[in-house]
C-alpha cells in the first residue's frame, strides 16, 4: 500500500525487530511483532477510550456521580427519600445504630442494582467480541479481540442506533408529559417493599433503583453512553459510583435523620423540573438520529430519510393516544381504542424507519447482506472518498495523499472537521499537490480497519499524511489550523 523502507542500522537486526509491510513487485508480506517499532512516532498506541469522548475515566466518573444525586430529585424518587427515613425510624424505634443499618441494607440494594446493569453491559460486550474474552485480563482493560476494537464499535451496529433512537424519542415523550411510563412501576414490587425489618430495606433500594430509571433517562442514558466508551473494568467503575451518587442522601440522612426537615418540600417544581430534563433526552435522540441517517443512500432513494421523520411523527402519535386515551381513569372502551390505535400508529412508526434491508426483507424483495457503504458526495467535493485502490494509486503517481479517517459517532472528529480545516489549510494542501481523501468507518469497513490497525492505531480520528517514498505522519488527536499548517510544512518539503 505505501513503500516502508528501513533505516540502515534496522536492517541488520533479527526479523523479530520489524513492524510493517514489505512489499516486492506485486506480492507483500505483513511483518509485525511485539518489540518496540521503529520510530516514536509509530509506537504511539492509541488514546484511550475515554479520550475519544474527550473526557478521561474519572471525569465521566465525577458527572455520573453527580448524575446519580440528581436521580433523587426526580419525581418518582424524591418523595421516597424521607419517607424512606422515617419508616427506617419506626422499624428502629428510635435506635440510631438501628437507623444507620437499614439506610446501609437500602444502600446495598442501590448498589446490587447498579452491579446487575453493569453485569448486562459487559455481557453484551463479552457478546460482541468472544465469550472466551471475558476470562482475559486483556478484556477488562480494553485491550482484547484482533484487529480494531474501540469501545464505541457498538455505533457501527445499524440496529443498536435504531433501538436507542427509538428508546430516547420515546422517554422523551414520557417526560414531557405526552405519556407517562413508571407510575405503575411504583406499585411493582409493594409485597416486597412492605416485607418487614433489613429485607423490607434492601428491596426498597432495589425497586427504588428500577422506578428512577424512566424518570431520569437525560443522565442515566448519556451516562451508559458515556460508560460503554470504556472498558469493562471502567464500566464497573463508572456505574459503580454513580449507584454511590444516588445512595448518598440516605447515608447521610441514615447518620443524621433530623436533616430530614431541610429538604425542600414535593411539590408543582417537581414536574416542571422533569419536563426541562426532556429537552436533553430530544437532545440525545436527536444525536442517535444524526448518527442512524448514515445507514441509508439518500443519493439512490432521496426520500428515505423523509420517511424516518414520518415513523418519528407516527410513534409520537402513538405515544400521544396511548396518554390520552389508555389512562386508568378512561373508559374500557376508550382504553380498547386507544390500545388499538395505538398500535397501529407505533406499528407503522416503528416500520417507516426500518433500516432498508429490513425493509426489503419485509417486502420480499432481494437486496445485499450488508447496507451499501456508498457515500452521497458532490461532484465537486475536495474530499475524495478513500479506498486502498485509490490511495495506492496516488502515491505511485507521486501525488502526496491526507486521509481523514472518521466516523459520524466520533465527537472529536466532528470538532476537527469545524475547526481544523480552514481556508488556509485547504490552501497550502492545495499548493503541495496533496490529495484529501475521507475514510468513513460510521459503518463497518474492513478495509478501513486493516489500515487503522497497519498505522497501530485503534480508533478514529486518525490523520496521517502519505508522502512516496517516506512513512506516514501521523497528526495528534484535536488538531488546530496553526498545528495543521506547521504538520504540512514540516513533512511535505
Amino acid at each position: 500500500m505505501y513503500e516502508n523502507k528501513l533505516p540502515k542500522e534496522v536492517k541488520a537486526q533479527p526479523l523479530k525487530q520489524i513492524n510493517g509491510i514489505l512489499q516486492v513487485g506485486d506480492d507483500s508480506i505483513v511483518i509485525s511483532a511485539t518489540d518496540a517499532p521503529f520510530s516514536e512516532a509509530s509506537t504511539t498506541t492509541s488514546t484511550s477510550s475515554a479520550n475519544e469522548s474527550g473526557m478521561s475515566l474519572w471525569q465521566i466518573a465525577l458527572f455520573m456521580f453527580i448524575g446519580g444525586i440528581i436521580l433523587n430529585v426526580m419525581p418518582c424518587v424524591f418523595p421516597v427519600i424521607g419517607l424512606k427515613i422515617m419508616s427506617f425510624v419506626q422499624m428502629s424505634g428510635g435506635d440510631r445504630k438501628k437507623i444507620l443499618t437499614h439506610s446501609l441494607v437500602f444502600v446495598l440494594g442501590i448498589m446490587i442494582s447498579f452491579w446487575v446493569i453493569t453485569a448486562i453491559l459487559i455481557a453484551l460486550k463479552a457478546n460482541m467480541l468472544s465469550w472466551s474474552t471475558i476470562f482475559e485480563a486483556d478484556f477488562w482493560v480494553g485491550n482484547a479481540a484482533d484487529g480494531v476494537v474501540n469501545w464505541a464499535f457498538w455505533l457501527e451496529n445499524v440496529w443498536v442506533n435504531f433501538f436507542l433512537l427509538i428508546l430516547m424519542f420515546v422517554l422523551g415523550l414520557s417526560m414531557f408529559g405526552i405519556f407517562e411510563i413508571g407510575v405503575k412501576a411504583t406499585t411493582i414490587g409493594g409485597e416486597l417493599q412492605n416485607k418487614k425489618g433489613y429485607a423490607g430495606s434492601f428491596w426498597s433500594g432495589a425497586l427504588a433503583t428500577v422506578i428512577s430509571t424512566p424518570c431520569s433517562a437525560p443522565f442515566l442514558g448519556q451516562a451508559i453512553g458515556a460508560t460503554m466508551l470504556q472498558p469493562p473494568l471502567g464500566i464497573v467503575i463508572c456505574l459503580s459510583i454513580m449507584g454511590l451518587g444516588m445512595a448518598l442522601p440516605y447515608i447521610i440522612l441514615g447518620i443524621n435523620p433530623s436533616l430530614i426537615k431541610f429538604l425542600p418540600k414535593p411539590g408543582a417544581w417537581m414536574e416542571s423540573f422533569k419536563q426541562a430534563m426532556s429537552f436533553l433526552i430530544f437532545g440525545t435522540a436527536a444525536y442517535f438520529l444524526w448518527i442512524y441517517l448514515a445507514f441509508f443512500d439518500a443519493e439512490s432513494d432521496p426520500q428515505v430519510h423523509l420517511m424516518v421523520f414520518f415513523g418519528l411523527v407516527c410513534l409520537g402519535l402513538a405515544c400521544w393516544i396511548y396518554g390520552k386515551w389508555c389512562p386508568m381513569y378512561q373508559s374500557k372502551k376508550s382504553r380498547i381504542w386507544g390500545a388499538v390505535f395505538t398500535l397501529i400508529f407505533g406499528i407503522a412508526g416503528v416500520y417507516l424507519m426500518l433500516p432498508t434491508e429490513a425493509k426489503a426483507f419485509i417486502s420480499g424483495e432481494k437486496t445485499p447482506s450488508e447496507i451499501s457503504a456508498k457515500v452521497a458526495k458532490s461532484s465537486n467535493s475536495i474530499w475524495k472518498e478513500w479506498s486502498p485502490q485509490a490511495m495506492k494509486d496516488a502515491l505511485a503517481a507521486g501525488k502526496p495523499v491526507y486521509v481523514d479517517f472518521t466516523a459520524r459517532w466520533c465527537a472529536t472528529c466532528q470538532v476537527n472537521k469545524s475547526t481544523a480545516y480552514t481556508d488556509e489549510v485547504l490552501a497550502l494542501f492545495e499548493k503541495h499537490g496533496v490529495i484529501l481523501m475521507k475514510a468513513d468507518k460510521t459503518k463497518p469497513n474492513k478495509d478501513i480497519d486493516l489500515e487503522i490497525k497497519r498505522l497501530k492505531r485503534t480508533a478514529v480520528p486518525v490523520n496521517v499524511l502519505y508522502v512516496p517514498g517516506k512513512e506516514p505522519a501521523i497528526t495528534i488527536e484535536i488538531l488546530t489550523p496553526g498545528y495543521m499548517i506547521d504538520f504540512i510544512n514540516s513533512n511535505i518539503k
